[in-house]
């Protein structure tokens, strides 16, 4: 049976396997002063969600969710970590290589898959203080998306 421990330590190794991706990416295109700038401040606050979750963790570990959430919320995040490091090693390529709006649209469906994780599933604790982080996640998931937009709609112009 998994333990919201179990659960918010899957939710953190996504985080930081997310923050690794678009430090990555802001190397990757440091000859595009906006691309970098996008992907740093995107690690960033993916390390922050690492880091709340983390905190989180330490006071809600035990919390009582239902086995069924729990089962939900961790099948999810082990999919969504699966398909990160899929998209890490697809963009693995010499930086001269990436095309920026493919990036972006790639990365923008990975932002769309976590608004659905912490929207969908994580939310569902029972717990006010888990849906209440959760829910403040899912939030910035779709301010993520908005920004890869924007970039995306500036690197097409």
């Amino acid at each position: 049976m998994k333990t919201a421990a179990q659960c918010l330590g899957a939710a953190v190794r996504l985080e930081i396997a997310a923050q690794d991706l678009y430090t990555e990416l802001s190397g990757n295109f440091f000859h595009e002063p906006y691309l970098r700038e996008l992907f740093r401040r995107l690690a960033d606050e993916e390390g922050q969600h690492a880091l709340r979750i983390r905190m989180l963790s330490r006071h809600q570990g035990n919390a009582p969710w239902t086995p069924e959430v729990l089962e939900r919320a961790v099948t999810s995040l082990n999919s969504a970590e699966a398909a990160l490091a899929g998209l890490k090693k697809e963009l693995s390529v010499p930086a001269a290589r990436l095309n920026g709006v493919m990036v972006l649209r790639r990365v923008g469906e990975v932002e769309t898959q976590f608004n659905a994780i912490h929207a969908e599933d994580l939310a569902k604790s029972l717990d006010p203080t888990v849906q209440q982080l959760f829910k403040s996640l899912a939030e910035q998931d779709i301010k993520h998306r908005d920004l890869i937009q924007a970039a995306m709609t500036r690197a097409v112009a």
